[in-house]
């Protein structure tokens, strides 16, 4: 919506700004993980779940909460889920986990963003 009033001129907003980019490094930030190979997989993760019509009904800060905990959880990172839902404006633990279920059933088309990150495949 805000975006559609943007582009009417009725609102100014940045919008060359990537939010994807602008959430994993805020929420990566939060937890004080300095890794830029954790930032690109979380873009290019969420950006691709988007091409492919994947988990279409969850926001676009859920879905990079889920790749976060993908993250924290495949990479065995020392933080908790409250931790998680904190870092990422308190998103809950029910919304961003929707994102990593979805990303696991469907994993065949996201194995290429894991390998070339090295983020360990789920078993």
């Amino acid at each position: 919506i805000v975006r559609t009033l943007a582009a009417k001129g009725l609102y100014d907003l940045p919008l060359n700004e990537d939010p994807i980019s602008g959430y994993s490094s805020r929420y990566l930030d939060a937890l004080g993980v300095e890794n830029e190979s954790y930032a690109s997989f979380i873009t290019e993760l969420v950006q691709l779940s988007e091409d492919l019509a994947v988990t279409m009904s969850s926001n676009i800060s859920s879905k990079v909460t889920g790749a976060l905990w993908i993250i924290v959880s495949q990479c065995k990172l020392k933080f908790t889920i409250q931790q998680v839902e904190v870092a990422a404006d308190n998103t809950k633990k029910t919304t961003f986990m929707k994102f990593q279920k979805s990303v696991f059933t469907n994993i065949a088309l996201f194995r290429s963003v894991f390998i070339k990150y090295g983020i360990p495949l789920p078993k």
